[in-house]
């Protein structure tokens, strides 16, 4: 016995399937009665009751009431506040109503999977109902509902608008079809199929066309048969009609299903569109999919790229470069730069695909051309098209192929450190917004980097100041103490030795007085570079203060110290002499102590260190005196 009269209870069954699988959800049939028809499937094919999701029999019979008295979709909460979709189906004064399981999706979306299966359920039932008469429509039906039981979501937006094809060519005897997807300002082709494909492959309609406007803003079917109309449009003349259909929902169009040379009932037209409505979910879950997957993507290779920039945190040039280059690679672009503030202006650091020296001497003032007002405003920009942007202080682009343009602020908190200026993308494509949005979480870890090395390179110089002597370079004094006082912890635990010398200009005051002080600087400072060139890599030189110098020489004894020493005295005394007209010659003492037979720390050795250079001044001067030979 049939379920409904008139209605095949195994087609009954394939339509609960199918529109189970169209939403992603499970649905019971009941009559208008309230008489259960067919019991819900799970998603693993098995039976289950509606009273798992609830228990109340009066609820279901209230929504069903409910629900047919409004003839719409409704969503209504059991009471355990689960909600569930009431789907009311009439036709030739019978009726049933699709009741769904749990309902999680968000109200937008129940709007607009209900409608579309609410209608194409009517129009199924009502063509099962009269398929003695309608037995064409039937058979149409079917085969929809057959195939959507089987879809699979496809791998690609390309894949539905196929599919899409397929069936209306297959179902509808139409003679050409295509699907035109939009590009800037207009719709162009993406893929046609029947006998005027290849007329129609190349053809493309204005986003502001009458026939595309209108169909976008009903979401609803237009027909044109004026061949004038149709003319205009630039369509050749074997093209005598064109029906558009829109694959949109309420916030997004995804293209339009364009039909040539068919004549549609209404009925059939109706039903065309409520399938490029399923579809339209289809693509809009798709869409979403893709940009989950490419941000999974695009997140990955910011990773990758941002790790690139960890080693070179204290070479700001390398720096610069490499995060120039990361972002061109990241976008596929040929030309950028990277424009470093000085004050309230930019420079250009690094850049790439132009000529580093016809950029060398540009400076952009803060709000001038596009550069300049990211860089005051603090805020990325991304122009589409720069000869339709208005600035009086923009430049012409003579040396650029393409009209895209990134500028992109190099921030760490309040401060703009630089601008990131990328354009021309490879094979003269434009940069997209999508280009815009990955660049720009580029440049905010790009910018935590700069600032560190930043920070970096000042501590850096900070350190180097406070443990150098300006006029000479070499470490001062109370470094080389932290130095001295770390090898002597350190010999004394592996038992190991080392030397200490102290380095005095014989008469420097003389000098200076006889001289001048630039003189005496300049002593100093040579002896400072003679003396360097005399030690080996890992001894350690500092100026003590006025005119004495100490040496610190690991794993050195006496002897090799004593050599050292001379080396430097008698390099000192031929470089010095004759070349002032007061002052004949220029000559170094030098006292040297040892660890640790001449002191355990750091006064006991420096005591013995001052007692040789004591004794190489009393004895004559320019003179190397070691401690143990007099002790």
């Amino acid at each position: 016995m049939s379920l409904i009269q008139g209605i095949d209870d195994q087609l009954l069954s394939i339509l609960q399937t199918s529109i189970s699988r169209i939403t992603d959800n499970s649905f019971a049939i009941y009559d208008c009665s309230g008489v259960l028809l067919l019991q819900m499937k799970s998603k693993d094919g098995k039976t289950a009751s509606l009273e798992s999701y609830t228990s109340d029999k009066k609820f279901i019979q209230d929504g069903i009431r409910k629900a047919l008295t409004r003839n719409d979709p409704s969503l209504f909460r059991d009471p355990q506040g689960i909600h569930h979709i009431f789907i009311p189906v009439k036709f030739n004064s019978k009726g049933i109503v699709l009741i769904s399981g749990t309902f999680n999706l968000e109200k937008a979306e129940f709007e607009a999977i209900s409608a579309p299966i609410k209608s194409l359920t009517e129009i199924f039932l009502e063509l099962n109902y009269e398929k003695n008469s309608h037995n064409k429509g039937y058979k149409r039906t079917k085969t929809l509902m057959d195939i959507l039981s089987g879809i699979r979501l496809p791998t690609s937006t390309a894949r539905v608008y196929s599919f899409v094809l397929d069936i209306i060519i297959l179902l509808y005897d139409v003679d050409t079809a295509s699907v035109l997807v939009q590009s800037n300002d207009l719709f162009k082709t993406s893929i046609s199929s029947g006998r005027l494909s290849r007329t129609v492959t190349s053809l493309c309609l204005e986003k502001n066309n009458p026939l595309i406007s209108q169909s976008i803003r009903n979401l609803s079917p237009v027909f044109d048969d004026n061949i004038e109309n149709i003319y205009k449009l630039g369509f050749p003349a074997n093209i005598k009609s064109i029906y558009v259909f829109p694959f949109s929902d309420r916030s997004k169009n995804y293209g339009l299903l364009l039909l040539y040379n068919a004549f549609l009932s209404d009925e059939e037209s109706q039903k065309i569109l409520d399938f490029c409505k399923i579809m339209s979910v289809v693509l809009g879950h798709l869409n979403l999919q893709n940009a989950y997957l490419q941000g999974i993507a695009d997140m990955e290779t910011l990773d990758m790229v941002i790790t690139q920039l960890i080693p070179h945190f204290h070479e700001t040039d390398a720096l610069c470069k490499i995060i120039l280059n990361k972002a061109m690679e990241i976008v596929k672009a040929e030309k950028g730069s990277l424009m470093l503030s000085q004050g309230n202006s930019l420079a250009i650091k690094v850049a790439e695909g132009v000529n580093r020296w016809l950029l060398q001497d540009i400076v952009v003032k803060e709000g001038e051309g596009i550069a300049g007002k990211a860089f005051r405003d603090g805020k990325p920009i991304y122009i589409k098209n720069v000869d339709d942007i208005k600035l009086p202080d923009l430049k012409p682009r003579g040396r650029y192929n393409t009209s895209s343009f990134i500028s992109v602020p190099l921030s760490s908190g309040s401060e703009t450190m630089g601008v990131l200026n990328i354009t021309d993308k490879r094979k003269g494509c434009e940069l997209t917004e999508e280009d815009f949005h990955l660049i720009s979480r580029f440049a905010s870890s790009s910018s935590v980097a700069l600032k560190i090395s930043k920070d970096y390179i000042s501590a850096e110089q900070i350190i180097k100041h406070s443990a150098t002597d300006s006029l000479t370079g070499l470490f001062n004094r109370q470094h080389f103490f932290v130095r001295l006082r770390e090898e002597i912890q350190r010999s004394d635990r592996y038992c190991s030795i080392f030397s200490f010398a102290i380095v005095d200009i014989d008469d420097f005051r003389l000098f200076n007085d006889m001289e001048g002080r630039p003189a005496g600087d300049s002593v100093l400072m040579e002896i400072a570079g003679k003396a360097r060139r005399c030690i080996r890599v890992y001894d350690i030189l500092s100026r003590f203060g006025g005119e004495e110098f100490g040496i610190l020489m690991p794993h050195t004894n006496k002897n090799n110290a004593f050599e050292v020493a001379e080396r430097i005295r008698e390099n000192i005394k031929e470089s010095f002499m004759l070349r002032w007209k007061k002052f004949s010659m220029v000559t170094v003492s030098i006292g040297i102590s040892s660890f640790p037979a001449d002191g355990n720390n750091i006064d006991e050795l420096t005591e013995s260190a001052d007692t040789a250079l004591y004794k190489a001044k009393s004895t004559g001067k320019n003179k190397t005196v070691v401690y143990s030979l007099f002790n």
